[in-house]
């Protein structure tokens, strides 16, 4: 595959050099119509058919000017070959709710890198441009028990058509709404994606995101998943994007009996030692 990719664009510089080569011929033709030197036309007509391959053959015959002009437009044509080629790099955002993440309670962990056109939250740019990956915590809000909405928004270049979404998501921890993520996928003429949307994330573990807080915002779940059934995060990716949300996820049944057998060996043991 990475030969044929190499291949293909060894052409595409080809075309592009014997494209330059023949308006070099008929320029040369248009500036000395009557010239007693033809030679130079047919050197340069003679060229416009060469490949780069068989360039350096024809060195000789030219003039430094000519060849300084040639190899500017050449090198141009290979960058903009070589260029045209190159993917854009993904961007990547994570979101996440658990103390695994370096955040202790009550904050959101954010992670990004790679957006092109900046990622910000509530309105301040907290990452921006390629290969500059950044982590920062904020605070869930005051409480007690209705959290703050934290907003977020990204850009970045896309490479291909995005897939339009717009997703509103509540996590529910026994039987409770712990955290809600909204987000929507756009994209502009320019190639740019833009990802935007909140989370917001219970403040008191026990309480939960009262449901008529969130009914009063006009805030209404299109999916709804149990952080008991979630591996280890939330995926909502999309073209050129990696994006994840990570809640504080329950312990599995089968942690809950490991726990509990525990429990009981401490109880067998000091009963021993009792006896």
């Amino acid at each position: 595959m990475t030969v044929g990719i190499l291949y293909a664009d060894f052409r595409r510089f080809d075309e592009i050099v014997s494209v330059i080569f023949t308006l070099l011929a008929l320029r040369k033709n248009y500036r000395a119509p009557n010239s007693q030197k033809p030679s130079r036309f047919c050197v340069g007509t003679v060229l416009a058919w060469l490949t780069p391959r068989r360039l350096i053959r024809a060195l000789p015959v030219l003039g430094r000017s000519t060849m300084k002009f040639i190899t500017a437009a050449a090198l141009i044509a290979l960058g903009t070959a070589l260029v045209a080629v190159q993917p854009a790099n993904a961007a990547f955002v994570s979101i996440c709710d658990s103390p695994t993440c370096g955040s202790a309670e009550p904050n959101i962990t954010f992670s990004m890198n790679d957006f092109e056109g900046t990622f910000q939250v509530n309105g301040v740019v907290k990452q921006s441009g390629l290969g500059n990956p950044t982590t920062f915590a904020i605070s869930e809000g005051a409480g007690p028990t209705n959290p703050d909405e934290i907003d977020f928004s990204g850009a970045w270049l896309l490479g291909a058509p995005i897939v339009a979404q717009n997703e509103t998501i509540f996590f529910l921890e026994k039987g409770q709404i712990s955290d809600v993520l909204h987000f929507t996928y756009t994209q502009d003429a320019n190639g740019f994606g833009h990802l935007d949307g909140f989370v917001m994330s219970d403040v008191n573990e026990s309480g939960g995101i009262d449901p008529a807080f969130l009914s009063g915002l006009g805030i209404v779940a299109t999916q709804s998943v149990s952080e008991g059934h979630i591996a280890s995060f939330f995926d909502f990716s999309n073209t050129n994007i990696t994006a994840q949300f990570e809640s504080d996820p329950l312990p599995e049944p089968a942690t809950f009996a490991l726990f509990g057998l525990g429990l009981a060996g401490l109880g067998l043991m000091r009963r021993r030692r009792a006896a």
